[in-house]
């Protein structure tokens, strides 16, 4: 089976960050691309309203669901030097 992309998740890092005076949890994804490089991914834990109709309409609940959080690109030769790179932007746009 071929794929156009295969990564793998080589290294996880949770933060908390001050956003907006806020405190909120931020997670980067390090990904090995199994070709010699490492690019990162990030997420903010938010709490998102989950509505359902049936079987008995409801106001419905709330979870906390991991959402795309937008970072700049990184490209590094190590999971760490990813981490680092994505934290150092994190770090640049919050103060945190």
């Amino acid at each position: 089976m071929k794929f156009s992309e295969h990564y793998v998740v080589a290294r996880t890092e949770i933060v908390v960050a001050n956003i907006n005076g806020e405190d909120h949890h931020i997670r980067v994804e390090a990904l090995d691309d199994q070709k010699g490089s490492f690019s990162t991914r990030a997420y903010i834990l938010r709490s998102v309203k989950v509505g359902y109709e049936f079987p008995i309409p409801s106001d419905g609940l709330y979870a906390d669901m991991w959402l795309d959080f937008d970072l700049p690109w990184t490209h590094r030769d190590t999971a760490e030097g990813a981490i680092k790179q994505a934290l150092s932007f994190l770090f640049e746009r919050t103060g945190s």
